[in-house]
């Protein structure tokens, strides 16, 4: 198990979970 596969996938989840959120923010 490479850590930096994790690190990236960790970081892709919380941008798309930041994206959604400042979506939902934004939409109202």
């Amino acid at each position: 198990m490479d850590s930096c596969l994790l690190i990236v996938a960790a970081l892709i989840v919380l941008f798309a979970v930041l994206a959604v959120a400042g979506l939902a923010i934004w939409l109202g």
